[in-house]
């Protein structure tokens, strides 16, 4: 199993999820043994069963030009020892040229006395597109499972900075998303003064909303901030919804690194939003590794 080596920090990198030059995307890079690994997955049953729950046309193994649920994951970068894939974040909100049909295309909520709540005061019709984001989060559920049954030997002088787990549900509280921090990323961590807070992790993230939802949202609700030990906190919009460590800190003495867990996400946008995060995280925690 993958997560007991990264917490003691000597699990070898199998995966790497990180920043790409296109503003809304994230770049999947993984270990190309796991091709192999899942060969025989279009046949597994949760895999049926995700495709059936989200009514997924199609879906692609590890090693096609996509991967995933509907295409989800598109193949970009392929290595002798390595193969990336691009998550590319979809927008969720799309206008009509039809007037909305709440506030009759008045922008105004007369009942409520107040902007309407269902165009945003835009006077347009508004289309909701969830299905990409339950391919993206189903096909990482796919993924997750690969890489943490995955018993890799080291190859690499790289050690997994961090790993993630996830599930697409279809409820509230039904899109978890977990996973553990290695060794050298709690290190990186402790090098900040407490609550230091990542204002290129919660910039990032503000865009990627606005992005998704076409609307801003305040500051706030993407606070991004490290306190004593390495006690890691990210939150994105939603009820006090984010990612936190389990336990009571990270202890130097034990040389380890520790898990996270998550509180209250309920959809797979949530999901992205907070993989954005830790993609950005993950990129400077390596970049200064590597300095050193």
């Amino acid at each position: 199993m993958l997560t007991p080596d990264v917490i003691k920090g000597s699990a070898a990198l199998v995966y790497e999820i990180s920043e790409t030059k296109k503003p809304f995307a994230l770049k999947l890079e993984m270990d190309k043994g796991l091709i192999a690994q899942g060969k025989d997955l279009s046949s597994a049953i949760f895999v049926r069963e995700l495709q059936k729950k989200h009514n997924s046309k199609s879906f692609s193994l590890l090693g096609n030009d996509c991967f995933g649920f509907d295409q989800a994951l598109k193949k970009i970068e392929e290595t002798e020892k390595t193969i990336s894939y691009l998550i590319e974040i979809p927008t969720l909100v799309k206008e009509s040229s039809l007037p909305c049909i709440h506030c009759l295309g008045t922008g105004w909520d007369k009942s409520l006395d107040q902007e309407c709540l269902w165009c945003h005061g835009k006077k347009k019709h508004t289309e909701y597109n969830w299905k990409p984001f339950f391919a993206i989060s189903a096909s990482l559920q796919i993924f997750c499972f690969l890489a943490e049954t995955s018993n890799r030997t080291r190859i690499s002088d790289k050690c997994q900075l961090l790993t993630f787990q996830n599930f697409c549900g279809d409820s509230i509280n039904g899109f978890p998303l977990f996973g553990s921090y290695g060794y050298d990323f709690c290190k990186w961590l402790n090098s900040f003064s407490d609550h230091y807070c990542f204002e290129t992790v919660r910039e990032k993230m503000a865009k990627t909303y606005e992005h998704i939802f076409k609307q801003k949202k305040d500051w706030w609700h993407f606070n991004t901030y490290v306190e004593e030990n390495a006690w890691l906190i990210i939150n994105c919009p939603g009820d006090a919804s984010g990612l936190h460590p389990v336990g009571y800190g990270w202890d130097q003495n034990k040389h380890q690194g520790q898990q996270y867990s998550c509180h209250n996400l309920d959809s797979p946008i949530q999901q992205l939003m907070l993989l954005t995060a830790l993609a950005v995280l993950s990129d400077s925690a390596r970049k200064s590794i590597n300095k050193k």
